[in-house]
């Protein structure tokens, strides 16, 4: 998991400028983590969590590791089993969940490196056979 730089944050003691520094990871689940040391009066900031981050992180990691898409290669109740438990991982709407599947024979999705890889392991346990491609030509 590489560190990336997600921008300035403000340290919660002192009030200065911090560089927030964030990594995701598919490791047992989706989880993510953020720290900053603040370099005036040495507070440390530690947090993790599981899912997707908040947009600035996700921002991040997509500038550092590239806009990644999923391919589904399943059809008939494997095709249905993939889009229910990405409705059930992503908190997809039945609407979301339709477009989804319009897209079924291309990218369903576009995610970070982290993501793609966490539903791929997802969807792998399950037996559905994926693949991920990276979409942003500027990381390629």
């Amino acid at each position: 998991m590489t560190a990336v730089r997600v921008g300035e944050s403000e340290c919660g003691d002192c009030g200065r400028p911090v560089e927030l520094i964030a990594g995701q990871v598919a490791s047992e689940g989706l989880r993510w983590w953020a720290s900053y040391t603040c370099a005036h009066c040495g507070r440390m900031i530690e947090m993790d969590g599981w899912g997707i981050p908040e947009a600035s992180f996700r921002e991040a990691f997509l500038r550092a590791d590239g806009t990644w898409g999923l391919k589904i290669h399943a059809s008939g109740s494997q095709a249905v089993l993939a889009l229910k438990l990405l409705r059930a991982e992503l908190g997809l709407s039945l609407v979301e969940t339709g477009r989804l599947r319009d897209r079924m024979t291309g990218v369903v999705t576009e995610v970070t490196l982290a993501e793609v890889r966490h539903l791929q392991q997802l969807l792998g346990r399950s037996g559905v056979e994926t693949s991920r491609i990276r979409l942003d030509a500027e990381h390629g």
